[in-house]
Protein backbone atom coordinates (compact mmCIF):
# COMPACT_ATOMS: atom_id res chain seq x y z
CA UNK A 1 0.00 0.00 0.00
CA UNK A 2 1.19 3.30 -1.31
CA UNK A 3 -1.02 5.70 -1.95
CA UNK A 4 -2.09 7.98 0.49
CA UNK A 5 -6.11 6.61 0.42
CA UNK A 6 -4.78 3.06 1.18
CA UNK A 7 -2.31 3.90 4.10
CA UNK A 8 -5.77 5.61 5.67
CA UNK A 9 -8.22 2.52 4.87
CA UNK A 10 -9.98 4.67 1.73
CA UNK A 11 -8.75 1.67 -0.19
CA UNK A 12 -11.90 2.12 -2.73
CA UNK A 13 -10.13 5.51 -3.99
CA UNK A 14 -6.50 3.90 -4.76
CA UNK A 15 -5.47 6.16 -7.44
CA UNK A 16 -3.89 3.22 -9.35
CA UNK A 17 -6.89 0.59 -8.34
CA UNK A 18 -8.55 -0.85 -11.19
CA UNK A 19 -11.44 -3.88 -11.57
CA UNK A 20 -10.51 -7.43 -12.78
CA UNK A 21 -12.72 -7.73 -15.77
CA UNK A 22 -13.15 -3.72 -16.58
CA UNK A 23 -12.11 -2.20 -19.72
CA UNK A 24 -8.81 -1.29 -18.38
CA UNK A 25 -7.69 -4.61 -16.54
CA UNK A 26 -8.68 -7.79 -17.87
CA UNK A 27 -8.66 -11.15 -16.21
CA UNK A 28 -12.38 -11.30 -14.46
CA UNK A 29 -13.17 -14.86 -15.37
CA UNK A 30 -9.19 -16.44 -16.26
CA UNK A 31 -8.09 -19.27 -14.48
CA UNK A 32 -5.02 -17.88 -13.06
CA UNK A 33 -4.55 -13.78 -12.96
CA UNK A 34 -1.78 -11.23 -12.40
CA UNK A 35 -2.41 -9.25 -9.24
CA UNK A 36 -0.62 -5.53 -9.13
CA UNK A 37 0.42 -4.38 -5.69
CA UNK A 38 -0.43 -8.14 -4.22
CA UNK A 39 1.06 -6.89 -1.06
CA UNK A 40 -1.79 -5.00 -0.28
CA UNK A 41 -4.45 -6.72 -1.43
CA UNK A 42 -4.28 -10.31 -1.28
CA UNK A 43 -5.63 -12.48 1.83
CA UNK A 44 -4.57 -15.92 2.80
CA UNK A 45 -8.21 -17.86 2.08
CA UNK A 46 -9.05 -20.06 5.55
CA UNK A 47 -9.06 -23.73 4.77
CA UNK A 48 -12.50 -23.75 6.59
CA UNK A 49 -14.69 -22.42 4.02
CA UNK A 50 -15.86 -24.13 0.55
CA UNK A 51 -14.05 -22.01 -2.49
CA UNK A 52 -17.14 -21.43 -4.05
CA UNK A 53 -18.15 -19.07 -0.90
CA UNK A 54 -14.79 -17.27 -0.84
CA UNK A 55 -15.84 -16.52 -4.50
CA UNK A 56 -18.23 -14.29 -2.70
CA UNK A 57 -15.50 -12.40 -0.60
CA UNK A 58 -13.96 -11.02 -3.76
CA UNK A 59 -17.03 -8.36 -4.50
CA UNK A 60 -20.30 -9.17 -3.07
CA UNK A 61 -19.88 -10.32 0.83
CA UNK A 62 -18.12 -7.08 1.52
CA UNK A 63 -20.20 -4.85 -0.58
CA UNK A 64 -23.31 -6.18 1.23
CA UNK A 65 -21.25 -5.89 4.17
CA UNK A 66 -20.29 -2.70 3.71
CA UNK A 67 -23.32 -1.01 3.21
CA UNK A 68 -25.24 -2.72 6.39
CA UNK A 69 -21.94 -1.85 8.53
CA UNK A 70 -22.24 2.15 7.42
CA UNK A 71 -25.72 2.40 8.94
CA UNK A 72 -24.76 -0.13 11.86
CA UNK A 73 -21.92 2.41 12.59
CA UNK A 74 -23.61 5.28 12.66
CA UNK A 75 -25.84 4.22 15.39
CA UNK A 76 -23.16 2.91 17.34
CA UNK A 77 -21.51 6.55 17.37
CA UNK A 78 -25.15 8.26 18.37
CA UNK A 79 -25.19 5.90 21.12
CA UNK A 80 -21.61 6.43 22.02
CA UNK A 81 -22.20 10.08 21.18
CA UNK A 82 -24.96 10.29 23.98
CA UNK A 83 -23.63 8.09 26.72
CA UNK A 84 -21.05 10.88 26.61
CA UNK A 85 -23.30 13.46 27.09
CA UNK A 86 -24.85 11.32 29.67
CA UNK A 87 -22.28 10.77 31.55
CA UNK A 88 -22.91 13.31 34.55
CA UNK A 89 -26.35 14.33 33.79
CA UNK A 90 -29.23 11.81 32.04
CA UNK A 91 -30.54 13.79 29.21
CA UNK A 92 -31.46 11.54 26.50
CA UNK A 93 -32.39 7.95 25.76
CA UNK A 94 -29.84 5.88 23.83
CA UNK A 95 -31.08 3.67 21.00
CA UNK A 96 -29.41 0.54 21.03
CA UNK A 97 -29.33 -1.83 17.93
CA UNK A 98 -31.79 -4.31 18.91
CA UNK A 99 -34.52 -1.62 19.03
CA UNK A 100 -33.59 -0.21 15.67
CA UNK A 101 -35.86 -0.78 11.99
CA UNK A 102 -34.37 -1.04 8.90
CA UNK A 103 -35.06 -1.32 5.26
CA UNK A 104 -32.90 -3.47 2.82
CA UNK A 105 -34.35 -2.39 -0.21
CA UNK A 106 -32.92 -5.29 -3.01
CA UNK A 107 -32.55 -8.87 -2.10
CA UNK A 108 -29.92 -9.81 -4.80
CA UNK A 109 -26.81 -11.56 -3.83
CA UNK A 110 -24.96 -8.53 -2.76
CA UNK A 111 -28.92 -7.42 -0.78
CA UNK A 112 -28.53 -11.26 1.22
CA UNK A 113 -25.31 -10.44 2.33
CA UNK A 114 -26.33 -7.02 3.69
CA UNK A 115 -29.48 -8.84 5.44
CA UNK A 116 -27.14 -11.14 6.41
CA UNK A 117 -24.86 -8.80 8.23
CA UNK A 118 -27.74 -6.95 9.91
CA UNK A 119 -28.84 -10.03 11.80
CA UNK A 120 -25.97 -11.50 12.77
CA UNK A 121 -25.26 -7.42 14.39
CA UNK A 122 -28.34 -7.82 16.09
CA UNK A 123 -30.30 -5.21 14.45
CA UNK A 124 -33.99 -5.13 16.38
CA UNK A 125 -35.83 -5.81 12.85
CA UNK A 126 -34.82 -6.12 9.37
CA UNK A 127 -37.09 -5.70 6.55
CA UNK A 128 -36.27 -7.26 3.28
CA UNK A 129 -37.45 -5.64 -0.21
CA UNK A 130 -37.86 -7.19 -3.96
CA UNK A 131 -39.95 -8.49 -6.32
CA UNK A 132 -38.11 -12.01 -6.38
CA UNK A 133 -40.22 -14.56 -3.93
CA UNK A 134 -36.70 -16.64 -3.98
CA UNK A 135 -35.05 -14.06 -2.49
CA UNK A 136 -37.61 -12.79 -0.22
CA UNK A 137 -38.09 -16.34 1.60
CA UNK A 138 -34.20 -16.94 1.74
CA UNK A 139 -34.12 -13.40 3.80
CA UNK A 140 -37.28 -14.69 5.59
CA UNK A 141 -35.82 -17.51 6.65
CA UNK A 142 -32.71 -16.04 8.05
CA UNK A 143 -34.93 -13.73 10.18
CA UNK A 144 -35.88 -10.68 7.74
CA UNK A 145 -39.28 -9.63 7.39
CA UNK A 146 -40.33 -10.30 3.75
CA UNK A 147 -41.75 -7.28 2.03
CA UNK A 148 -43.14 -7.85 -1.93
CA UNK A 149 -43.23 -4.84 -4.44
CA UNK A 150 -46.50 -4.73 -6.17
CA UNK A 151 -47.98 -6.80 -3.39
CA UNK A 152 -47.18 -5.45 0.11
CA UNK A 153 -47.61 -1.50 1.33
CA UNK A 154 -44.16 -1.34 2.15
CA UNK A 155 -44.24 2.75 3.48
CA UNK A 156 -47.20 1.49 5.02
CA UNK A 157 -45.43 -1.25 7.01
CA UNK A 158 -42.47 0.09 7.66
CA UNK A 159 -44.51 3.32 9.36
CA UNK A 160 -46.85 0.83 11.35
CA UNK A 161 -43.30 -1.06 12.54
CA UNK A 162 -41.85 2.64 13.79
CA UNK A 163 -44.54 4.52 15.18
CA UNK A 164 -45.33 6.86 12.24
CA UNK A 165 -41.65 7.69 12.35
CA UNK A 166 -40.04 5.56 9.40
CA UNK A 167 -37.44 3.52 9.10
CA UNK A 168 -34.15 4.29 11.67
CA UNK A 169 -31.58 3.22 8.26
CA UNK A 170 -32.33 1.90 4.64
CA UNK A 171 -29.57 0.19 2.75
CA UNK A 172 -30.18 0.98 -0.88
CA UNK A 173 -28.67 -1.79 -3.02
CA UNK A 174 -30.71 -1.54 -6.58
CA UNK A 175 -28.78 1.04 -8.20
CA UNK A 176 -31.58 3.60 -9.65
CA UNK A 177 -33.06 6.94 -9.40
CA UNK A 178 -36.84 4.56 -7.86
CA UNK A 179 -35.14 2.85 -4.89
CA UNK A 180 -32.95 5.79 -3.85
CA UNK A 181 -36.43 7.80 -3.75
CA UNK A 182 -38.06 5.15 -1.50
CA UNK A 183 -35.52 5.11 0.58
CA UNK A 184 -35.37 8.58 0.88
CA UNK A 185 -39.54 7.91 1.61
CA UNK A 186 -38.85 5.46 3.62
CA UNK A 187 -36.22 6.50 6.23
CA UNK A 188 -37.17 8.41 9.78
CA UNK A 189 -36.12 12.21 10.08
CA UNK A 190 -32.83 12.01 11.32
CA UNK A 191 -32.56 8.65 9.70
CA UNK A 192 -29.61 7.11 7.44
CA UNK A 193 -29.85 5.94 4.19
CA UNK A 194 -26.26 3.54 2.85
CA UNK A 195 -26.37 3.84 -0.84
CA UNK A 196 -24.19 0.95 -2.20
CA UNK A 197 -26.48 1.03 -5.47
CA UNK A 198 -24.62 1.68 -8.77
CA UNK A 199 -25.90 4.63 -9.82
CA UNK A 200 -25.63 6.77 -12.93
CA UNK A 201 -28.24 9.45 -12.95
CA UNK A 202 -29.51 11.95 -10.96
CA UNK A 203 -30.06 11.94 -6.92
CA UNK A 204 -34.07 11.56 -7.27
CA UNK A 205 -34.43 14.29 -4.22
CA UNK A 206 -33.23 17.93 -3.83
CA UNK A 207 -30.62 18.95 -1.11
CA UNK A 208 -32.98 20.91 1.02
CA UNK A 209 -35.14 17.51 1.13
CA UNK A 210 -32.09 15.66 2.72
CA UNK A 211 -31.58 19.05 4.49
CA UNK A 212 -35.01 19.83 5.77
CA UNK A 213 -34.99 15.49 7.17
CA UNK A 214 -31.48 15.63 8.57
CA UNK A 215 -30.39 12.84 6.94
CA UNK A 216 -27.13 11.00 7.31
CA UNK A 217 -26.42 9.41 3.54
CA UNK A 218 -23.24 7.07 2.47
CA UNK A 219 -23.30 6.41 -0.59
CA UNK A 220 -19.88 4.89 -2.69
CA UNK A 221 -18.45 1.59 -3.71
CA UNK A 222 -17.25 -0.31 -0.16
CA UNK A 223 -13.48 -0.35 0.44
CA UNK A 224 -13.29 -3.90 0.33
CA UNK A 225 -9.36 -4.80 1.76
CA UNK A 226 -10.10 -2.59 4.45
CA UNK A 227 -13.44 -4.66 5.89
CA UNK A 228 -12.21 -7.72 4.20
CA UNK A 229 -11.56 -9.71 7.65
CA UNK A 230 -14.62 -8.26 9.60
CA UNK A 231 -16.80 -9.26 6.65
CA UNK A 232 -15.06 -12.91 6.68
CA UNK A 233 -15.82 -13.41 10.08
CA UNK A 234 -19.49 -13.00 9.35
CA UNK A 235 -19.18 -15.00 6.44
CA UNK A 236 -17.92 -17.77 8.45
CA UNK A 237 -19.95 -17.38 11.10
CA UNK A 238 -23.04 -17.99 8.81
CA UNK A 239 -21.40 -20.55 6.78
CA UNK A 240 -24.23 -22.92 6.95
CA UNK A 241 -27.04 -20.45 6.07
CA UNK A 242 -24.95 -19.86 2.72
CA UNK A 243 -24.09 -23.34 1.88
CA UNK A 244 -26.84 -22.84 -0.83
CA UNK A 245 -26.25 -19.42 -2.29
CA UNK A 246 -24.01 -20.79 -5.10
CA UNK A 247 -27.00 -22.01 -7.34
CA UNK A 248 -25.18 -22.58 -10.52
CA UNK A 249 -22.02 -24.17 -11.55
CA UNK A 250 -20.96 -23.66 -15.16
CA UNK A 251 -18.06 -24.60 -17.28
CA UNK A 252 -16.48 -21.54 -18.89
CA UNK A 253 -17.57 -22.28 -21.83
CA UNK A 254 -21.30 -21.33 -21.10
CA UNK A 255 -20.59 -18.16 -19.45
CA UNK A 256 -22.75 -16.58 -21.58
CA UNK A 257 -25.84 -18.86 -20.28
CA UNK A 258 -24.88 -17.84 -16.74
CA UNK A 259 -25.08 -14.04 -17.35
CA UNK A 260 -28.65 -15.22 -19.19
CA UNK A 261 -30.42 -16.78 -16.19
CA UNK A 262 -28.29 -14.27 -13.81
CA UNK A 263 -30.27 -11.39 -15.80
CA UNK A 264 -33.80 -13.64 -15.54
CA UNK A 265 -33.34 -13.71 -11.93
CA UNK A 266 -33.37 -17.38 -11.85
CA UNK A 267 -29.96 -18.15 -10.57
CA UNK A 268 -28.22 -16.16 -6.93
CA UNK A 269 -24.80 -17.02 -8.11
CA UNK A 270 -23.05 -18.42 -10.99
CA UNK A 271 -19.88 -19.73 -10.66
CA UNK A 272 -17.66 -20.73 -13.53
CA UNK A 273 -15.44 -23.56 -13.46
CA UNK A 274 -12.39 -24.18 -15.92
Amino acid sequence: MECWFCLHGYTNRCIRGKSFGSLGFDGGQAEYVRVPFADGTLQRAPTTVDDSLLIMMCDIFPTGYYGANRAIQYFESQSHELDTINADTPMFQLQELKDCVFVCLGCGPVGLCSILTCLTKKVGKVFAVDAVDDRLAEAERWGAIPLKLGRDDIKAKILEATDGRGADAVIELVGNAPALKSAFELVRPAGCISSIGFHQGEVPFTAFEAYAKNLNINMGRAPARRVFNDALDVLVANSDKVREFVTHKLPVSEAAKGYEIFEKQQARKVVLVF
